[in-house]
């Protein structure tokens, strides 16, 4: 059997982009900062690194200025690694709302992984729930 690989997973943000590190398939921290994720650095050449991609899609209420800072933020992210996988959201959640794919990552979640999310606001915690649903995706274990 192939060992789970460890990953970092990314949601990135205007403000801060959010990481969620997995080893051995499991949560084991999620990080909501400029300085990139609490990983010590050199970073393992088996880590997989997955980030949300963005784009303007013209049926999105979202505006394309959101969207292209986005998109700027997701790029910033990735300086911090060799490489990446990106990832759009229609891949990982489909065409859920928030409320459907954070309700689906705290169903899969352990009771140790949930309290990993504990120590985050309520303003952050959907960051935090989207990162951590990538790499939940990426791993197999979301719908």
């Amino acid at each position: 059997m192939t060992p789970l690989p460890r990953l970092v997973s990314c949601d990135p943000d205007t403000t801060a982009p959010t990481y969620a590190y997995f080893q051995g398939g499991e949560l084991v921290s999620v990080t909501h900062e400029l300085s990139g994720p609490r990983v010590a650095p050199p970073y393992p050449r088996e880590l997989l690194v997955v980030i949300e991609a963005q784009w303007i899609d013209r049926a999105s209420q979202v505006r394309d200025r959101d969207i292209l800072s986005l998109a700027i933020a997701a790029g910033q992210s990735s300086m911090h690694f060799d490489w990446c996988e990106w990832v759009s959201p229609m891949s990982w959640k489909g065409n859920t709302s928030k409320a459907v794919s954070h309700a689906w990552v705290r169903e899969v979640l352990s009771d140790a992984e949930r309290a990993v999310l504990v120590p985050f606001r309520k303003k952050v915690l959907p960051e935090a729930l989207d990162a951590v649903g990538i790499g939940l995706w990426k791993l197999g274990r979301m719908r």
